[in-house]
């Protein structure tokens, strides 16, 4: 529970989603990866990256960066504008 809402103003809060969202990635990169080694396994896993490249490349991509960038930007001016009232979060 949140006495104060200005508690709940922090970019650090949004960063630590960014740097989720890049980990995450990272990770199903790199498993795909290791299992494209996998002969069984190769042409499945291409048919899958294929539809899912095809389903959000860019839309997906796109999307994903401008609500990260504007939810940051918003968080940055909600801190300012704390700042400027001079409240102590």
């Amino acid at each position: 529970m949140t006495l104060n809402l200005d508690q709940e103003a922090s970019i650090f809060k949004d960063m630590k989603t960014i740097v989720a969202m890049i980990g995450l990635f990272i990770v199903f990169v790199t498993v795909v990866l290791i299992l494209i080694k996998f002969n069984a396994l190769k042409e499945r896993l291409r048919k899958m990256i294929d539809k899912i490249r095809h389903a959000m490349l860019w839309t997906g991509t796109i999307r994903t960066l401008d609500i990260a960038y504007l939810q940051i930007w918003m968080t940055v001016g909600i801190q300012i504008n704390l700042r400027i009232k001079g409240s102590e979060f």
